[in-house]
């Protein structure tokens, strides 16, 4: 898993990881459970980069 860290403090662990050219990071992981109102298994977030203190990956 890698865990990023936003300015705020708050710790969100994604599957991947992935910077955009645009200066956003998208991050997926695994649906906790299913969503019917929802597509999809994952969920995907996004973040503008200045708003991100760290990413790093955690080892298991």
């Amino acid at each position: 898993m890698t865990v990023v860290v936003l300015a705020d403090g708050t710790r969100e662990a994604f599957e991947t990881v992935e910077e955009l050219e645009s200066g956003w990071l998208r991050c997926r992981r695994p649906r906790d459970e299913p969503r019917s109102d929802l597509p999809g298994e994952t969920t995907t977030k996004y973040y503008p980069l200045e708003s991100v203190e760290t990413v790093s990956r955690e080892r298991n």
